[in-house]
């Protein structure tokens, strides 16, 4: 059976996406991919660009081990498969790759619901895999009501 893919960061709309994400692996006895994506911050000097800084490397994937390790707990939980994969790279690229290596039949994103203006200064992860991915995409939006931490709103479901 084909897996829904669910790409998470650790954040908060993430969560709120994570929750989406098992809500329907679980309806849809399908498998979930939790997949989180890291690189390390990259930082200009001359002509080519070099870490910012070493620790943080290490910080960011450990961040995504942890992501991906709580969504796992919560669906096993709820009685649904689920694979993790932690990747390196940049997360548009790396999201659609891991949806197109596992035939994922949904990816499953958050968004944090920015304006036009911070979507052009930081980007959008959820609009570039929209415009890229070979399946479709659910893109979850930020809700107002989100408690303070990720782990409780996966907890509170």
């Amino acid at each position: 059976m084909k897996p829904i893919v669910l790409a998470t960061d650790g954040s908060i709309t993430a969560a709120a996406a994570a929750t989406t994400a098992i809500d329907l692996a679980a309806t849809l006895d399908a498998p979930l991919v939790a997949l989180s994506v890291w690189d390390t911050p990259y930082t200009g000097l001359g002509y080519a660009p070099v870490p910012a800084a070493l620790d943080v490397a290490g910080g960011s994937e450990e961040r995504a081990k942890d992501a991906v390790a709580t969504v796992s707990a919560h669906a096993r939980k709820r009685g649904v498969r689920v694979e993790t994969v932690v990747a390196r790279g940049f997360p548009v690229d790396e999201i659609c790759r891991v949806a197109q290596d596992h035939d994922a039949r949904l990816i499953v994103v958050g968004s944090h619901g920015w304006g036009p203006i911070r979507r052009m200064l930081f980007g959008s992860v959820s609009t570039g895999v929209l415009h890229r991915a070979t399946c479709p995409v659910l893109i979850v939006p930020a809700r107002d009501d989100l408690p303070a931490k990720p782990k409780q709103l996966l907890t509170e479901v």
